[in-house]
């Protein structure tokens, strides 16, 4: 859980897109990070979204204002490895 990964010294981060948002890009990713990444439709529940330390998104610019899972996914790790690995 969110708790026990916190109690074990990780940072916890949420990727989803809510009014707490803060953009991925501008910050700086703690070790060790664990990210939650929520369901298709549905999203990430309240509860953990609560729980975490941190509540992140990938700026869209357009008409859509979402991503699919595996798409944050991919970004969410590579930009953070990427920061890590400088």
């Amino acid at each position: 859980t969110v708790l026990e990964l916190r109690r074990e010294g990780f940072s916890v981060w949420a990727c989803e897109t809510t009014e707490r948002s803060v953009n991925l890009f501008d910050t700086p990713p703690p070790r060790p990070l664990a990210l939650v990444f929520g369901h298709e439709e549905f999203g990430v529940s309240v509860d953990v979204l609560e729980a975490c330390d941190a509540v992140v998104e990938i700026p869209v610019y357009g008409l859509k204002n979402s991503l699919n899972v595996a798409n944050v996914v991919a970004v969410a790790l590579f930009d953070v490895v990427r920061r890590w690995r400088k």
